[in-house]
């Protein structure tokens, strides 16, 4: 089960701010994170807040590494 998400089948599946920097840069260290943390402050990122919680959707960070997906 994990810590996975499954919204709709619109939106997908979400990601913690650790699962983003764990695919992004294969680590969950402070500095990864706060990089994601940057990004979404300036707009790179878009989030949605669910239950406080800062989730980021999936498809965004295949975008980011390339894999060039959009959201159905």
């Amino acid at each position: 089960q994990g810590t996975w998400l499954m919204i709709s089948a619109k939106t997908g599946s979400m990601l913690t701010v650790q699962e983003a920097a764990l695919r992004l840069f294969g680590d969950t260290t402070e500095t990864h994170t706060a990089r994601i943390y940057r990004s979404i402050k300036l707009g790179e990122i878009q989030v949605r807040k669910i239950g406080g919680r800062k989730m980021i959707p999936a498809w965004q960070i295949d975008n980011l590494e390339g894999r060039g997906v959009e959201p159905e």
